[in-house]
């Protein structure tokens, strides 16, 4: 079991980015688990959707950077769908994803190559709209 020190590692620039990148309120999630029972991927997660809501909240950068779940999180939107405070949880975990991209912390490398692959692809050929 991991031990979180609120005091000694509560990261507020980091809530605050998340929030600002995002557009979301994340002090308004009150942990109803509606986002992890909604989830499709949650038997993959290391960490489940609600617990990278409130580790976020606790400003807990490291923790939510490294784990694996923002980078298994199909962006489906079943969370946002379900939140009763109408938070866009599936918008804060890409967030989290474009975060952790740019410091550099991988937890599940073969979804960052395609992930990367994608967003070049993107960029060099722009998107397709039927």
């Amino acid at each position: 079991m991991n031990i979180i020190n609120l005091t000694r590692d509560y990261d507020e620039d980091f809530v605050h980015r998340v929030e600002e990148e995002s557009g979301q309120n994340v002090s308004l999630c009150y942990q109803c688990g509606n986002c992890t029972a909604g989830c499709p991927y949650t038997f993959a997660y290391d960490i489940p959707v609600s617990q990278i809501m409130r580790l976020v909240q606790a400003g807990q950068k490291k923790t939510v950077l490294s784990s694996k779940s923002i980078w298994l999180c199909a962006t489906c939107e079943s969370c946002t769908t379900r939140c009763p405070n109408m938070i866009d949880v599936a918008c804060v975990m890409d967030v989290l994803r474009h975060m952790a991209r740019r410091e550099g912390l991988t937890a599940v490398p073969q979804v960052k190559t395609f992930w990367d692959s994608f967003l070049d692809s993107v960029r060099a050929h722009g998107r397709v709209f039927d």
